[in-house]
């Protein structure tokens, strides 16, 4: 399920591995493009890897799929 991808992907970047908590982000996105903290964590695991471009690209791709929360409102208008 997206949630259990998503949580998949907090526990790989809390142990510091970004890529493979990028493809759990990735992966519980596409089950489900409208989990906004999925969006979140997926553009904070590319602004750790100073991935700025991507990231950003990510936010645009997140508000296109229709994922709303407050975080991703302040990222969005950061």
């Amino acid at each position: 399920s997206a949630m259990s991808w998503h949580l998949l992907g907090n526990a790989l970047r809390e142990l510091g591995l970004l890529g493979d908590a990028d493809d759990a982000f990735a992966r519980a996105i596409t089950l489900d493009p409208s989990q906004a903290t999925a969006w979140v964590n997926r553009i904070a695991v590319a602004r750790l890897e100073g991935r700025i471009e991507h990231a950003l690209t990510l936010v645009t791709q997140a508000c296109e799929a229709g994922a709303a929360s407050p975080e991703l409102h302040d990222i969005a208008a950061g």
